[in-house]
């Protein structure tokens, strides 16, 4: 299905006589946000209003009757019918209260109605560049009885913004930070006997993400590097002490395996390498090296030279161990200004819902 966003409007929407449909979104809840099934637990309240000229003339405060059988409402009156589904487009089981159709004012014909929904939704996460991830979380608002030719658009939640997506006080996430959420309007073209054909719009709501990675950077980056570093107490031993040096790098290398192991249910099952992963066994690979320095230079080296020849390699170690850490830190660095960049109200419009990945 190829789309169109809202500053493409289809010209048989622009000429035509429906109502333009207004929605806007209150979020109550957010929580449990699995990277491992890709699913979060969502309840929001959604607002549609509108105007029609069937409705011109009711008192203000009355009920909409519908009728199911003809997908209409009392006297030729409309209102919106959602279908709330998936990112990847599947119908979702949920809790969905809807509210009666009220009049709001009865020379413009508005009416207004609220959608109460909770529900686990899925959507497909990326966590290539964990924990220094970001995601956006997507539910599609589906119009699919009656709503071809209506001109959708975002309703400001307050007076004093513009956005159409509020959170409650009580939406707080200690894994993520939450940026600005944001309702896309699409009007999507689908392909039909060779043609493309404007299908129904629909509204999407995307949660933009990022992952509190300060967590994952203190409790493990911090504390590898710490023990890493460890290694060069080894080189102040005698050269020729190779049963000393070797205990010193084997104990703090099992520490760091040990750590690794106690963190391993906190970090997720994926077939790549991490950014995370990257440092972690980068930093394991100079425990090797500071074993076979140490090695090589007791059994390969006369005792004239050792001393010459330890110093030498064991501050190549502590400048190779620290140029490591640089083009980690660089490395990163360029992941999180694409984050920031990816965040950008501009990018969320554009549709780009892949999180960005940086090579090496």
């Amino acid at each position: 299905i190829q789309t169109k966003s809202s500053d493409e409007i289809p010209i048989e929407i622009q000429n035509s006589k429906r109502s333009v449909l207004k929605c806007g979104m209150r979020i109550t809840a957010l929580r449990d946000i699995n990277h491992l099934d890709g699913t979060f637990h969502c309840q929001l309240a959604i607002i549609y209003k509108w105007n029609d000229p069937a409705n011109i003339g009711k008192p203000i405060g009355s009920v909409i009757n519908f009728d199911q059988d003809k997908m209409e409402g009392e006297q030729g009156s409309w209102f919106p019918i959602p279908r709330i589904e998936n990112a990847q487009g599947e119908l979702l089981q949920f809790k969905d209260t809807i509210g009666k159709p009220t009049i709001l004012n009865s020379e413009t014909g508005e009416a207004k109605f609220t959608q109460i929904l909770s529900g686990k939704f899925v959507n497909v996460m990326d966590l290539r560049n964990f924990p220094f991830d970001v995601q956006c979380l997507e539910i599609r608002i589906r119009f699919p009885h009656g709503q071809d030719r209506c001109r959708i658009e975002s309703l400001p939640m307050s007076a004093t913004s513009s956005s159409s997506v509020v959170f409650e006080n009580s939406t707080m996430l200690l894994d993520w930070d939450i940026r600005s959420a944001n309702i896309l309007t699409e009007y999507p073209k689908q392909q039909k006997d060779g043609k493309l054909q404007l299908a129904k719009p629909q509204f999407r709501l995307v949660i933009p993400l990022e992952r509190a990675w300060w967590h994952h950077v203190l409790h493990i980056v911090i504390v590898v590097a710490g023990l890493t570093t460890c290694n060069f107490y080894a080189f102040f031993l005698p050269f020729d002490d190779l049963s000393g040096r070797s205990q010193i790098i084997l104990t703090l290398l099992l520490t760091v395996i040990a750590t690794k192991f106690l963190v391993k249910e906190q970090l997720p099952a994926v077939p790549f390498v991490t950014p995370l992963d990257m440092y972690t066994y980068g930093a394991m690979s100079f425990f090797a090296l500071a074993i076979i320095e140490t090695a090589a230079v007791s059994t390969m080296v006369g005792d004239k030279d050792g001393k010459k020849t330890d110093n030498i390699c064991s501050y190549l170690w502590l400048a190779l161990w620290l140029s490591f850490n640089i083009w980690w830190v660089v490395y990163i660095s360029r992941i999180v200004a694409k984050n920031t960049a990816f965040l950008s109200p501009v990018e969320i419009r554009a549709g780009s819902y892949r999180a960005p990945s940086i090579s090496a």
